[in-house]
């Protein structure tokens, strides 16, 4: 329900009319563009390569929705989240800093890209580390991550990827499809529920 008023405000803000309806969206087939990005690249943090080939997928206006898959090579054995991994989220956060829409393009490929791919953004806060345990924290990334609110950036996300479709000229049914869709990924709803209970434990 978070998700969807998340939604609706979003169609409010940007003054897009919408309705829910009952009515069927067919599904488009669309060709998925891949980026094999090397290891040398990830810690040279090197995107130039990738960005060039986004500004092609660009030009394909409302195909290229949901239609690229970045994978890294090099990493196929690593055991940590994308998010824990801390050249990989260097990597995706200069990535989305040149390309803020870029969630607009990735495809979902399992339970956990599209949300550890989100999580990159998040900037450690050292406020949500209790004091006693700053000194033994030191630059964890689980620790970081843990009990920080990360909706700010799923949200800001969602955003610069609906600005995006919404320019693009998608029906008012797509982009709440699309949004709905990100959200479900990104497991905002849960996010919410456990920042909450975060909250009520400190």
């Amino acid at each position: 329900m978070q998700s969807l008023n998340f939604a609706l405000q979003l169609f409010k803000d940007s003054g897009v009319p919408f309705k829910l309806s009952g009515e069927e969206q067919t599904e488009r087939e669309l060709k998925v563009t891949r980026l094999v990005v090397t290891k040398d690249h990830v810690v040279q943090g090197h995107i130039q390569t990738y960005l060039n080939v986004l500004v092609n997928v660009e030009k394909k206006k409302q195909k290229g929705y949901s239609s690229v898959v970045i994978l890294f090579e090099g990493y196929e054995h690593e055991a940590r989240r994308m998010y824990n991994v801390p050249e990989l989220k260097a990597w995706i956060q200069k990535l989305v800093k040149n390309k803020p829409y870029l969630f607009y393009f990735i495809a979902h490929m399992n339970d956990h890209y599209v949300h550890d791919m989100a999580l990159c953004s998040v900037m450690p806060s050292a406020s949500f580390v209790p004091t006693s345990l700053l000194a033994y924290t030191g630059k964890s990334p689980e620790l970081e991550l843990n009990g920080a609110d990360v909706t700010p950036v799923i949200q800001k996300l969602a955003k610069s990827a609906f600005m995006y479709a919404k320019k693009l000229k998608h029906t008012p049914e797509e982009l709440m499809d699309q949004c709905i869709t990100f959200l479900d990924h990104v497991k905002y709803e849960e996010h919410l529920k456990e920042h909450k209970r975060f909250l009520q434990e400190i």
